[in-house]
């Protein structure tokens, strides 16, 4: 028997969804969700009642909109924990992975909203469906800025940054209050260090039209950002792997949607 859990993270509110025993699908709805938004929820996998078996995870696959992201393995000693920065889980980003008893395969599902639509998919665990995830996307009405978006160009593109680190810490990128019209700034882990500067730019008099977008960040942490238009209902999105160095982005075709 595969046993399961599975925690969901709605940033910023922690809430708590446990199964202690597989019998079919757990679901888990993220509910309604603005195009654009990230949310992820955080679940794990055994082997055998109380996870006092072993066993070998081969495969976790889920289709966009949903993606398996932060693989680790952790003690079932620190199951509270799972979801967080603790000593006893340590980073996996490759499967298979065998676990033994005590040992549970701890992963994050994140939905990236890019589309708008009902979603329902199932994850399956070597092959089996174990989780089903589902979401409701609706359209983004303007763009109202918060301590995790910034409102570039007009107030017409709502950016958003999550990231994550190789011990399972993940969050919504913080907004530096300081910024322009067509550029913003994020911060990470304190306000005093800055980690990426993102600009939207109005391309539309030349030829071909566009919307230009532009990122530079000084980290090798994961992170997912997503660029809307609130006008088009379009999203762009840029995914920077973990442990791998940031690359500039500079994206001279992100939105044909002029003007």
């Amino acid at each position: 028997m595969i046993r399961t859990r599975l925690s969901a993270a709605a940033f910023p509110v922690l809430t708590m969804l446990a199964v202690t025993a597989y019998a079919g699908t757990v679901p888990f709805d993220f509910g309604q969700t603005e195009l654009g938004q990230i949310k992820t929820a955080c679940g794990f996998v055994c082997f055998g009642n109380n996870c006092t078996a072993g066993g070998t995870v081969t495969s976790l696959n889920i289709s966009p909109p949903f993606f398996v992201r932060g693989i680790r393995v952790g003690d079932i000693a620190d199951e509270a924990d799972f979801c967080n920065n603790t000593p006893g889980v340590t980073t996996s980003r490759t499967l298979p992975r065998t676990l033994n008893p005590g040992q549970a395969l701890v992963f994050d599902v994140d939905l990236v909203a890019t589309q708008l639509g009902d979603f329902d998919d199932d994850l399956r665990v070597n092959g089996q469906p174990l989780f089903d995830f589902m979401a409701d996307v609706n359209p983004l009405s303007g763009c109202a800025p918060s301590p995790s978006a910034t409102c570039l160009t007009d107030d017409r593109f709502k950016v958003r940054v999550h990231w994550r680190t190789r011990f399972g810490t993940r969050d919504p990128g913080n907004v530096v209050p300081f910024g322009s019209d067509d550029s913003g700034l994020f911060y990470f882990f304190n306000a005093n260090n800055w980690e990426m500067l993102l600009k939207v730019l109005n391309a539309c008099p030349l030829n071909p039209p566009r919307f230009w977008v532009f990122a530079a960040a000084t980290t090798n942490v994961e992170y997912t950002i997503t660029v809307t238009d609130t006008e088009s209902q379009q999203v762009k999105t840029y995914f920077n792997p973990l442990g791998n160095p940031a690359q500039p982005i500079q994206d001279t075709s992100a939105f044909a949607t002029c003007p």
